[in-house]
C-alpha cells in the first residue's frame, strides 16, 4: 500500500480497528495513493458508519483522544472527531456521500491484516464533495489514470460548481506534466 509512510498505514489500521474494522474505510490522500497516485500527506482520514459519538467513546476506551468538530451545515460543512495518535493527526468523518461499503477494496497489511479503502468512484465524489483545490487537483491526477471515470467526474463537478477549476486543472500543461500515466503504461 502507498503512501510510503508505514506509520500512517499503521495509524490507519490502528483506528480502524478501534472504531470497527468493517464500519471504516481510508479516504484522502491515502486512498488517492492507492489508485495510483502518491503524493505527500502527514495525516489519516478514514470515513466510519459508526456514528461519531460512538466511534469517539471507542477511541477513548482505547485512550485515544478524539474532539468532535461541529461543521457549519448551512456552509456545507460536516462534523467529524479530530485527533493524533502517535505523533500522526487524525479525521474521522461520516459517511458524507453515499457509501459503497461492498465494494470497498481491501489492501493487505503484514500479519494477514487488510485495512479496507474506499472504492475509485465514491473517492472521486468524496473529493468533489469536499471541493478543495488540492481535492480536486487529487480527482484530476486520478482520472488520467482512471478515464472512465471522467464523464461521472464532469458531472459531479458540475453539481458542486466545480466544473471551471476542474476543466482548468485538466488543461494545465504543469499539472499534466505531472500526472502519472494509465497503469502499466
Amino acid at each position: 500500500m502507498k503512501p510510503d509512510d508505514p506509520k500512517l498505514v499503521q495509524v490507519a489500521h490502528r483506528l480502524a480497528v478501534m472504531i470497527d474494522p468493517d464500519s471504516c474505510v481510508v479516504a484522502g490522500a491515502m486512498a488517492v495513493a492507492v489508485y495510483g497516485y502518491s503524493r505527500a500527506t502527514t495525516d489519516v482520514d478514514l470515513i466510519s458508519r459508526v456514528p461519531l459519538r460512538e466511534a469517539r467513546k471507542r477511541l477513548a476506551d482505547q485512550r485515544v483522544k478524539a474532539e468532535l468538530k461541529r461543521g457549519d451545515a448551512l456552509r456545507g460543512d460536516f462534523d467529524c472527531l479530530k485527533g493524533v495518535l502517535d505523533g500522526i493527526d487524525f479525521d474521522i468523518l461520516p459517511p458524507i456521500v453515499p457509501i459503497d461499503w461492498e465494494n470497498a477494496v481491501g489492501v493487505p497489511l503484514r500479519r494477514g491484516a487488510t485495512l479496507k479503502v474506499v472504492d475509485l468512484s465514491t473517492l472521486i465524489h468524496l473529493k468533489l464533495r469536499a471541493g478543495g483545490p488540492q481535492d480536486v487537483l487529487d480527482v484530476v491526477m486520478l482520472l488520467q489514470q482512471h478515464p472512465v471515470e471522467l464523464v461521472r467526474a464532469r458531472e459531479l463537478a458540475t453539481a458542486y460548481g466545480l466544473a471551471a477549476q476542474m476543466e482548468s486543472f485538466m488543461k494545465s500543461p504543469r499539472v499534466r506534466a505531472k500526472a502519472p500515466g494509465p497503469p502499466g503504461r
